[in-house]
């Protein structure tokens, strides 16, 4: 009998220790939400941008729902966690816990590339970080760094969530806002890899 008690006490703790994500098969099966919506915005800042997840725990000390969640940068990867279903404090955790310096290591082993990068090895053997485009002329590198290892922190961290149609389907809907630098327009995020709307909003151009 003790045995047995012990059993479903540590099946208990087990079940409520367990973080469980919500992805909704559409934006459509999301419950109704009878009450004017909250937004929440949260802005850049790099590392100071982590404070951001003390205004989460305010939020959730006082109650205050957030029914739609965006980003810029590191507000981009904040939004991104809590968008999952991630209390402030499980975001705290996991943020903490990640060594951030591996980011910026820009080659990786073959099993942490996305597979375009294991198809783009495969298809060019010769490997430098400048070249020459189609037309000849010298081409640098498309950024201050490619971010291999900062796509596999990403990823990691976001449970390697697959491709949504729509971030409508996470948690808490959720936007990513980047820019397009050809252009000098910004880019809403609103379909993919999660974690790479969060890498592209972090991304820093090198020219």
């Amino acid at each position: 009998m003790f045995k047995k008690h012990k059993l479903l006490k540590t099946l208990l703790f087990f079940t409520l220790s367990v973080q469980t994500l919500t992805v909704y098969a559409s934006a459509d099966d999301r419950p109704h939400v009878d009450r004017k919506r909250v937004g929440l915005v949260l802005s850049g800042g790099g590392a100071k941008g982590a404070a951001h997840i003390g205004v989460l725990e305010v939020l959730e000390k006082n109650r205050i729902p957030v029914d739609i969640v965006t980003g810029t940068s590191m507000g981009a990867y904040v939004g991104g966690m809590y968008a999952m279903g991630f209390t402030a404090k499980e975001v705290k955790r996991r943020t903490f816990n990640v060594n951030w310096q591996e980011g910026y290591l820009d080659r990786v082993n073959r099993n942490d590339l996305t597979l375009r990068r294991k198809q783009q090895n495969d298809n060019y053997q010769l490997h430098t970080d400048i070249g020459l485009d189609l037309n000849g002329e010298f081409k640098a590198r498309s950024g201050a760094f490619q971010g291999q290892g900062f796509a596999k922190l990403l990823r990691q961290v976001t449970d390697n969530l697959p491709s949504l149609k729509s971030f409508d389907q996470l948690a808490i809907p959720y936007r990513s806002v980047a820019t397009d630098i050809a252009k000098l327009k910004p880019v809403i995020l609103s379909s993919g890899h999660l974690a790479t709307a969060m890498q592209a909003s972090m991304t820093v151009p090198g020219h």
